[in-house]
């Protein structure tokens, strides 16, 4: 389709067959909006996929980060013998 315009295509074809195009076929800007709102939809989508897949993860790496923090914190904090 590089040297081909379906949409002007369309229209001529349509306007041979007395049929008025006009709201019938999409602008070249209408496709492009159309297409970059899907490539957004599906970036989210990927997004929020990711999300729920790493989330749990996160949430333990911080737990077990907090407990390590917490250990060496009761660690300084214990008397040393000596």
């Amino acid at each position: 389709m590089q040297y081909m315009n379906p949409g002007d295509y369309i229209s001529r074809v349509a306007t041979s067959l007395g049929i008025d195009s006009a709201g019938l076929v999409k602008s070249q800007e209408e496709i492009q909006a159309l297409q970059q709102q899907q490539m957004q939809q599906q970036m989210m989508q990927m997004g929020g996929d990711l999300a729920g897949k790493l989330g749990p993860q996160i949430v333990k790496g911080i737990s077990d980060r907090a407990a390590r923090e917490d250990q060496a914190q009761a660690d300084t904090a214990a008397p040393t013998e000596g």
